[in-house]
């Protein structure tokens, strides 16, 4: 529902295909389950290899996001372009 605070989404994804839903998910954009990270030591760079702080389920509810508001983006410029030209050709004469 649109209003109040906020709008929540959610989705159910029934407990025997949860960990196949995350899984998919997080294969299909390159999650990774460990992450490499740059820290100086003395004065020197060292890479190490972490556990990534980013869960699978903390993962995929990000791009989720990420990707509404990237559509939100979309959609709000492909209106703006067709309202422009709409009124372009309103000055046609």
């Amino acid at each position: 529902m649109i209003g109040g605070d906020s709008m929540k989404i959610t989705i159910d994804i029934p407990d025997n295909v949860a960990s196949r839903v995350v899984d998919g998910f997080a294969y299909d954009h390159q999650y990774q389950d460990k992450i490499t990270v740059q820290s100086l030591k003395g004065e020197q760079s060292v890479e190490e290899t972490k556990n990534n702080p980013e869960t699978k389920e903390e993962f995929l509810k990000r791009r989720l996001i990420e990707y509404i508001k990237s559509c939100v983006r979309t959609g709000e410029t492909r209106k703006r372009e067709e309202t422009a030209k709409e009124a372009e050709e309103e000055l046609s004469f």
